[in-house]
């Protein structure tokens, strides 16, 4: 809070604080992607990066865009890279690129709905529960349940109001399955009793019939 409230820009003597206006007029236009930046940021490629990841260093787009738009061209969006093997790569990630920049700074003016992507869950009175919102509903979401809002902010509403009651039901959840786990543990460890007793109780019959059958030698 503390560091928004002080953070200055020098160049221009704007200041961004909490109640004072942002200064729009100083947003600069969004450049398109080049294959110069991606040229330039290999070297920032770390090992066990995913593909959407480092791009999404790189470029402003978000994440589900850039996998949605990768996912289209036929690209892996999770695959792990390096410097040699996206080398290889760099023109068909530039034309993704393109088309999550096109749908990026068109995006305030086609805003109409809004979509809230729920996920599946086992255990729950609900067969699903929300899990993110998003303006469309992107291609890595188009195999899960989705609901349409007339709005974005109504999406964005809902999500949130909802999530809270969501909260509540997970928590009861996750305390029912602790319970179940713990009973679970308790009747393993009493039929591994049960066992114990029964090997010994049939160990224990094993030897009065051997000293039944054999009871002249035991008393010579």
């Amino acid at each position: 809070k503390q560091w928004y409230q002080r953070r200055v820009a020098i160049t221009a003597g704007i200041r961004y604080a909490i109640g004072h206006f942002y200064p729009f007029d100083v947003c600069q236009t969004l450049a398109s992607p080049t294959i110069v930046a991606l040229q330039s940021n290999l070297s920032e490629i770390k090992p066990n990066t995913q593909l959407k990841r480092w791009l999404n260093f790189i470029f402003p787009y978000s994440i589900p865009l850039i996998e949605h738009c990768l996912r289209a061209n036929d690209l892996d969006p999770n695959k792990k890279i390096d410097e040699s093997s996206i080398s290889k790569q760099l023109q068909a990630i530039h034309t993704s690129l393109e088309i999550a920049h096109k749908q990026f700074t068109s995006l305030p003016a086609s805003l109409k709905n809004g979509y809230i992507i729920y996920k599946n869950i086992q255990g729950s009175s609900a067969s699903s529960i929300m899990d993110e919102f998003h303006p469309i509903v992107y291609d890595q979401f188009s195999a899960k349940e989705s609901k349409e809002f007339p709005s974005y902010n109504e999406a964005i509403d809902v999500f949130f109001y909802e999530q809270e009651t969501q909260k509540i039901e997970m928590k009861s959840l996750q305390q029912e399955k602790n319970a179940m786990k713990k009973l679970d543990n308790i009747k393993t460890d009493h039929e591994s009793r049960i066992k114990v007793l029964k090997d010994v109780q049939e160990d224990s019959a094993n030897k009065a019939y051997l000293i039944e059958v054999n009871l002249d030698c035991v008393e010579d």
